[in-house]
């Protein structure tokens, strides 16, 4: 489960449409990893993370204001997935249900588009156990091959 920062920045009026999400076979690891980089950089990407019939904590002595930027984030990030997500992808989070639930429409999409196959991690699990540098390869990319193979290896979690 994930833990909520100290404090949290209202960044709800920050959010710009970037990674289009339309359910194309092979994009989910990719718009994923970007999503939730650029959550991760605004500091509010807990919101996908964590539980969400969890109320926001207030750890500001009572006053609310943490727990109200809290909870414009976290309507913020939903309204952010519900901007981005088109098409087919759209058709399975349309509901009532996903309503200022951004960790339900974060996992469905996952269980949706993100399945991998216990071969396809063998298959790179093998290719990384057996990584070498290529004859007249460059150090450069070897190290985007590695990079890339570690990256896929991590999407498939």
């Amino acid at each position: 489960m994930a833990q909520y920062p100290p404090d949290e920045a209202d960044q709800s009026g920050k959010l710009k449409t970037l990674y289009m999400f339309k359910g194309e076979k092979g994009s989910y690891a990719t718009w994923a990893y970007d999503v939730r980089a650029y959550l991760r950089g605004l500091g509010i990407d807990h919101h996908l993370l964590t539980d969400d019939s969890v109320p926001c904590p207030d750890v500001d002595g009572g006053n609310g204001d943490v727990k109200t930027k809290r909870t414009a984030n976290r309507a913020a990030v939903h309204a952010y997935l519900n901007s981005i997500i088109q098409g087919e992808a759209k058709s399975h989070i349309a509901e009532d249900e996903f309503l200022q639930r951004p960790k339900l429409v974060w996992d469905t999409l996952k269980a949706i588009y993100g399945y991998v196959s216990a071969a396809k991690l063998d298959a790179l699990m093998l290719e990384f156990n057996s990584f070498t540098m290529r004859k007249g390869e460059g150090i450069e990319h070897l190290y985007t091959r590695l990079l890339k193979l570690v990256k896929d290896i991590k999407d498939q979690d």
